[in-house]
Order: structure tokens, then sequence, then C-alpha cells
């Protein structure tokens, strides 16, 4: 039993893994293990803020379906727009018709007791052609003192014919002119001004024109405004105009952009010059 307790003491005195230094390789070992735990968190850290695979997977199907609902987002608009000029032009069409009998009188002095039948139909009588008999359905005053007068003709045939002869009051003070929607009333404005326009710029030119209600017919070609385009039909209106005149008018009609002008003509204001 002695002698086994001191062989025992003997063997652990001269175990190999008690109280011996670490060899080199162990060393570089554990600092090499230690270095790459220290640059693996360290990469981590820095790439904590950056994207993974699946988070760019899931960035590019969020754009597709962002760029799928702005293109029905799109369609939508461009719908909802033309049902709107749609419209806008249907009742544009409508109120034509409403007013396609009347006539604006302006600079008619008012009176205390007047009777507007009887005053229009004498303006009426300077102005009608021969063989015409202009007849009017009723005359009304759209507002006090020497507003203007809106008459209604019991037909339309007898207001081109009245409008020409316009010119036989030019010194009385008294206009006279179609009863025309704001929109009509502005088209029919640029009309007048590019047709001024094109017989200053063009004045050996033989250009036949004249205006229709809002249009413009020039050698025979109407042409009209459809929001901010000049048309010819179906035609790019700035094109048959520069092959009429043999040149580029887009300088030319852009002096007509923002054009307006007095709203000659229309109810409620002051201007009293005719329409042509």
């Amino acid at each position: 039993m002695i002698g086994s307790e001191a062989d025992s003491k003997k063997r652990h005195r001269n175990s190999p893994e008690q109280g011996r230094p670490a060899k080199k390789g162990e060393m570089e070992d554990a600092n090499f293990a230690k270095y790459m735990a220290g640059f693996s968190q360290l990469l981590d850290d820095r790439l904590r803020g950056v994207a993974r695979k699946e988070d760019v997977q899931s960035v590019k199907e969020e754009i597709g379906r962002l760029a799928s609902e702005n293109a029905a987002l799109r369609a939508m608009v461009c719908r909802v727009q033309e049902e709107n000029t749609f419209l806008k032009k249907q009742i544009e069409d409508i109120d034509r018709k409403v007013r396609r009998n009347n006539l604006i009188l302006k600079g008619v002095p008012n009176s205390a007791e007047e009777d507007l039948i009887r005053v229009a139909g004498g303006v009426m009588s300077e102005l009608k052609s021969a063989g015409q008999e202009p007849k009017i359905r009723q005359a009304t005053r759209l507002g006090p003192g020497d507003a203007p007068i809106l008459v209604e003709m019991e037909n339309s045939q007898v207001i081109p014919g009245l409008l020409r002869n316009a010119t036989k009051l030019r010194n009385s003070g008294v206009g006279i002119s179609r009863d025309m929607s704001p929109l009509a009333r502005n088209s029919c404005n640029k009309m007048l001004k590019l047709r001024w326009l094109l017989r200053n710029r063009y004045p050996n030119l033989d250009l036949n024109m004249r205006i229709q209600y809002d249009k413009l017919q020039i050698n025979g070609r109407i042409f009209e405004w459809v929001a901010e385009d000049l048309r010819c039909g179906n035609e790019d209106g700035v094109l048959s105009l520069g092959s009429i005149v043999k040149e580029d008018v887009v300088g030319l009609l852009s002096e007509l952009k923002n054009f307006r002008g007095g709203d000659r003509g229309g109810r409620g204001q002051k201007n009293s010059k005719p329409d042509p």
C-alpha cells in the first residue's frame, strides 16, 4: 500500500501534462483563434447595416410592385382625363345649343319705363338684311342700370346676317355680339387674334379668312382650338397652317399661348365691340 502511494506520487511528479510551458505551436493556434474571433466580431459589426441577398431580393420585389401600381394609376388618370374632356365637350355642346338663338346688346341706355323687346327690335330693324324679318322671343337686362341686354331670337338663321351688318352701329355706342360661353368666347378671341397676326405677318399672301363662331376658316380649311392645341380636322393645326403660309408658325402661335383678350360681347362685359 505504501509502495503504491509512493509510485503514484512519483508518477505525478514525472507527468508531462503538469507544470510544463505550452509549446510555440499551441500558442500560435490560440492567438490565431483569438484574432479570428475578434475579426469575426468586427466584421459582423461592420456588416450589420449592409443588405443581405434576401433583403435585396425583397427590395426588388417591392420596387416591382410599386412600378405596377404606378402604371395602373397612370392609366386610371388618363382615363379620368379623357372622360373629363368628353364631359366638358358634352356640356359645352349643350351650352351652345341653349345660347344659339341669343344675342347680346351693349351700350343701350336704361330708361324708367323701357320696353326691351321694342328697344331690341329697333336695333334689329336697323341691322336686318333685305328679305329678313328678325323676330324677338324675349329680351332681358343682365343687371342694373345700363347692363347688357340678352335678346333671344325666334330662330338662329337671322343671326349671321345681323352680325355682318353690325358695322352700322359703329358710331352709335351700341354693340351687338353672339351670346357665347366663356370657353367659346376665349376660343373666338384667340381666333380673332390669330387672324390679326396672320394679316400683319403675311400681308402679301392671299389668305381668305373668316370667323365661324369660335373657329377660323382659312382658304377653305377650318381651324379650331382643342384645349390649348390648334387643330385642323384630325390634323395638327400648326403643321396645316404652316403648309398654307409656307413656313414654320410655331413662333407666331406662341404669342397666343396665354392670350385671352377682352371677353368681347360676353354677358356682363364692358366691351361693346361687335364680333365679325
